[in-house]
């Protein structure tokens, strides 16, 4: 989306690199390379461009969350993410920052910017708000910590049973067995047409714990808030997402009341989904934040 709001603004001198192209860049061909996160350290000539800050997460989660070794391995190797993200940090021309947090841990460290995350709101189209569906955002695999969504949304389901849930995204066979007998938790797996899906839902619920890494989930926010849908979500799912009509609640029972209200009545969904729209098309537009970030290729081209 970034790319097509570079075209969009009349910027077209760049090049795609992925990890299956990396062995035909030189990066001599070029006045800056745009690196996402780490890959900066492949290079000697970039701009850093942010979506999280791994150690600051790590920290956070601390003491909180009995890890199991995976977990406590990645803690182990704290000292060496830390030195990792030094050199990165330092040896970057500048900082992109996805979020008005990453720009204030960032802005310590060097020139930082901040970019959103962004998408072209007019490929969206509006969410079905007679549906009182509830989408919930996966994978729900157990390598992904936002798999941990599922105890919330089992309690849920089994205390409200009016309430009706999607699950997409992948999901283990013993999650599968569990959810069997729950009639109003419709999980579909992977899906070609994620957004199509999403928007046969009205409302979004996110409850991501406290321990979780966010694995993306501010980009599905911002795509269900195009969409025109509701959001339900807990603190730790809305990392720089600031929409003053998301619902944010920590407890099963606050979420529950949200979504319940959010159910009952389809004019409560529309009114909340349609402020929802504006604010995405304010704050995360392809277009803006791309003009922006022109002025930065401007600033540090040689």
């Amino acid at each position: 989306m970034q790319c097509e709001g570079l075209k969009g603004n009349g910027f077209s001198d760049f090049k795609l690199f992925g990890s299956d192209s990396l062995g035909d860049l030189n990066e001599n061909n070029f006045s800056i390379i745009h690196a996402h996160q780490t890959s900066g350290l492949l290079f000697n000539n970039y701009l850093v461009d942010l979506h999280g800050v791994f150690t600051r997460q790590l920290k956070d989660a601390l003491g909180k969350y009995s890890f199991v070794k995976r977990k406590a391995a990645e803690f182990l190797r704290l000292p060496e993410v830390r030195r990792m993200e030094r050199r990165l940090l330092e040896r970057a021309k500048a900082i992109i920052c996805a979020g008005e947090s990453i720009e204030a841990f960032a802005r310590q460290k060097g020139t930082a910017f901040l970019i959103r995350n962004c998408v072209n709101v007019s490929l969206y189209k509006d969410c079905d708000w007679s549906s009182t569906r509830i989408a919930v955002c996966g994978p729900f695999l157990k390598i992904y910590q936002n798999r941990y969504q599922l105890e919330h949304i089992v309690r849920i389901a089994k205390a409200f049973p009016k309430l009706s849930f999607v699950l997409i995204g992948r999901i283990e066979n013993e999650d599968l067995r569990t959810l069997r007998d729950l009639t109003n938790i419709q999980p579909m797996g992977y899906v070609n047409n994620f957004v199509e899906t999403l928007r046969s839902c009205s409302v979004l619920f996110a409850p991501y714990p406290h321990f979780t890494s966010q694995g993306g989930a501010k980009t599905k926010l911002i795509e269900a808030a195009a969409c025109g849908m509701c959001i339900v979500a807990t603190p730790y799912a809305v990392c720089d997402f600031f929409a003053e009509n998301s619902m944010i609640d920590e407890e099963d029972e606050c979420l529950a009341k949200h979504l319940l209200y959010l159910t009952e009545n389809e004019d409560n969904r529309k009114s909340v989904g349609q402020r929802m729209k504006k604010y995405v098309l304010a704050n995360h537009d392809h277009l803006a934040e791309t003009k922006k970030l022109i002025k930065v290729y401007e600033e540090f081209s040689d």
